[in-house]
């Protein structure tokens, strides 16, 4: 019995001491799977919150409809996340143009637990501009993240010259998103976000060290409970886990009285050495990481000791189960152990893939400058390239040639290197330019070379930027545009010296056609006077000789009454105003109103504009193609409908009536002064009428053409410019 009492006794220590190291491995490889879950989730958080500072310097502006569609992608694969938060800084001298411009008040929080109005003196304010979350909450948009002393130290400590990266506060109550006040605490992280797309320092030429300028600051929310909730396995219940900001909880690993609550003061020491624990630096935080076996796994290796040593007393029964709870704990860690290697393997093929889309990237790069260098050396302008220290980096064949020397020479050399000083200086201020403002430069430069002939070059100047959009140099094209500056000024020139010409003419035809008044009318009047006195004493054909001359003094005057109403148009006409063609059709047919009658014409027209001319031309315009359609007219009684139609900036008129139409050879001739297709003694009249309809047109700035065929009548179509109001 002693002996069989010593073996069984024996035997339970030595199985609970096996049991118990099996324990303490399986615990520590399921604490440490957490532990590193942990840290990857919290490295993600981080990197989503380094992209959407990416996404700002990438960005010329965001708004906030951008914002939210970039964000919610993360909220949804990040659940511990409650909210991406954009602040943009506003210094106090441009606090009140941005609540003029957002329509929103700059807050800070009141003793009550509300807001007032952010208090004036302080250098800047981060107010809260964007929200993004997932959790249904009214943002306080507005509240000032610089009035809150634990946020503002982060925001400083993020732009100071030691971090300028990402910075975390403790824990905090989450006031900005509205949280309920029992909410447990939250962690707020800030990016600054930079004006040159970088958070380091840069040296001016005088070596001096300027401070970027910074936009604002990108604000992830962290709920630490989420975290931890989220590295939980469903089938470890028997884990616990807490969460500790250097003196601070996060996450409690148990609550006051609960059996482990007093793990750190070093009670239960015999469940002590099971505590694993995990440092990390999080955004500037030290950050604790606790796992320990719960009340489940405790009772669960201290029932399982007593059973072995019970089971002893009925030998296989009791030691074959025992077995079998050891084979099934084998099993178990084989099993960790086995898909943990599945992991790796599958990050490692993962490894290889980017690996080779990154090779493969790199050779598409080289081909793509390689067809660039060919591209560029091939075109006929002059392309070179300065870093940003406006040292040549680059120049095609073309502008080797111009400079007459080597690529291999002209290389790191700078414009002081290859121009006089003062035009050097100029081209050193047009660089610094361009890359400040980001935006092309185009200029018409002339240059007298030696042999004293004026060259002009057209110049075009480019920032040059990497990968993450930060400048680093410009790229400059330019080509001799001599030719084509000369032939602007012979063609400016020749412009000048047609619009003189013209108006000599116009001048001529109006003087040359006032003065032919007089003589003609002396000649009509004595010849009339002639007839009167010696009509007895003429024969029959000397009176028809006198009747020649009278009718052709008439066809001269109507001739010179045209011409000189044709070269009025363009000396004599007014300022273009808005004027109603309603009324000037009016007008022309209140003009022939006797030939309407006479001819029993009808007259049509849709309702019509205003539009920009003047008033008298236009009144001319309708009377002369009415009164063609009622002299050219056919078989039937004159019918004349005049329709309009806007396209674009232009209306569009025409005038159809159902004469006798014109031959197509004809269309363009009947717009030539003087030109008629029919004789006097059928058709009256001078031939001018159409002409000065294309004058009138041609001087409201619109077109005039005509469709017809014989014997189915006429549409004349013109267009006038819109009046705007």
């Amino acid at each position: 019995m002693l002996l069989g009492i010593s073996f069984f006794v024996t035997l339970f220590f030595l199985v609970r001491g096996y049991e118990k190291k099996q324990r303490k491995e399986l615990f520590s490889i399921v604490a440490t799977d957490h532990i590193q879950t942990f840290i990857r989730s919290a490295q993600s958080d981080l990197e989503s919150l380094m992209s959407i500072g990416r996404f700002f310097n990438a960005s010329e502006s965001v708004e906030a409809d951008e914002f939210s569609a970039f964000v919610r992608g993360s909220l949804r694969w990040h659940l511990e996340v409650e909210s991406f938060q954009w602040a943009p800084r506003v210094s106090a001298e441009e606090r009140a143009a941005f609540e003029t411009q957002r329509r929103l008040a700059i807050l800070e929080p009141a003793g009550n637990g509300g807001v007032v109005e952010a208090e004036e003196g302080r250098p800047d304010y981060y107010p809260l501009l964007y929200y993004e979350s997932l959790v249904a909450t009214q943002p306080r948009y507005g509240l000032d993240y610089g009035a809150d002393p634990e946020s503002r130290a982060a925001i400083e400590r993020a732009m100071s010259e030691e971090v300028g990266k990402i910075v975390a506060t403790g824990p905090v109550a989450d006031t900005l998103g509205r949280a309920a006040p029992t909410s447990p605490p939250r962690v707020r992280v800030f990016l600054p976000v930079f004006a040159n797309h970088a958070g380091e320092r840069r040296r001016t030429p005088g070596n001096a060290m300027v401070k970027p300028r910074v936009l604002g600051v990108a604000v992830m929310v962290l709920n630490p409970a989420v975290m931890v909730r989220q590295i939980k396995k469903p089938d470890q219940e028997s884990l616990e886990v807490g969460l500790y900001d250097e003196d601070r909880i996060l996450v409690p690993l148990a609550a006051p009285g609960e059996p482990w609550a007093d793990v750190m003061e070093g009670a239960h020491s015999e469940m002590a050495r099971y505590l694993e624990r995990k440092d990390l630096d999080m955004a500037g935080r030290l950050w604790t990481v606790l796992c320990r076996p719960s009340d489940k796994f405790v009772v669960e290796a201290a029932w399982e000791a007593w059973a072995v040593l019970l089971g002893g007393l009925i030998l296989t029964v009791l030691l074959s189960s025992y077995l079998y709870t050891l084979l099934g704990q084998a099993a178990y860690i084989e099993n960790v152990v086995t898909r943990r290697t599945r992991e790796l393997a599958s990050m490692n093929v993962r490894l290889q893939n980017e690996i080779g889309e990154r090779e493969r990237g790199e050779r598409a790069l080289r081909n793509s400058e390689a067809l660039y260098h060919s591209l560029v050396d091939s075109l006929p302008m002059n392309i070179l390239r300065k870093n940003a220290r406006g040292e040549i980096t680059f120049g095609n064949r073309r502008y080797c040639e111009t400079m007459g020397l080597p690529m291999e020479q002209l290389q790191g050399k700078t414009d002081f290197d290859l121009f006089p000083r003062e035009l050097a200086e100029k081209y050193v201020a047009d660089d610094h330019r361009v890359m400040e403002t980001r935006e092309v430069l185009e200029d018409v430069e002339a240059h007298r070379r030696s042999d004293g002939v004026m060259v002009y070059m057209h110049i075009l100047k480019a920032p040059v930027t990497d990968a993450m959009g930060k400048v680093v140099g410009t790229q400059v094209i330019f080509w001799d545009v001599t030719e084509k500056k000369q032939a602007e000024e012979a063609l400016k020139q020749t412009l000048a010296d047609l619009e003189r010409s013209n108006r000599d003419l116009e001048q001529f035809a109006y003087v040359a056609s006032h003065d032919l008044q007089e003589p003609l009318r002396m000649v009509a009047s004595y010849t009339e006077l002639l007839s009167r006195r010696y009509r007895e004493q003429l024969d029959h054909e000397a009176q028809e000789f006198v009747h020649f001359i009278v009718d052709g003094a008439l066809r001269m005057k109507s001739l010179i009454d045209d011409l000189l109403t044709y070269s009025r148009l363009g000396m004599r006409g007014t300022a273009f105003v808005g004027t109603s063609c309603e009324a000037a059709l009016k007008e022309a047919l209140a003009n022939l109103q006797v030939a309407i009658d006479e001819n029993g014409a009808l007259i049509t027209h849709t309702p019509l504009p205003v539009v920009e001319g003047d008033h008298i031309q236009l009144v001319q315009l309708f009377q002369n193609l009415v009164s063609n359609a009622i002299k050219f007219r056919g078989e039937a009684g004159p019918r004349v409908a005049i329709t309009t139609q806007r396209k674009g900036m232009e209306w569009e008129f025409a005038v159809r009536d159902n004469g006798i139409g014109i031959s197509p050879k004809f269309l363009e001739r009947i717009f030539v002064i003087f030109q008629r297709l029919h004789t006097r003694e059928k058709y009256p009249g001078t031939g001018i009428g159409l002409a000065i309809c294309k004058k009138i047109i041609e001087r409201h700035g619109g077109r005039i053409w005509v469709e017809s065929k014989p014997d189915h009548g006429s549409t004349f179509h013109f267009t006038l410019p819109v009046h705007e109001e």
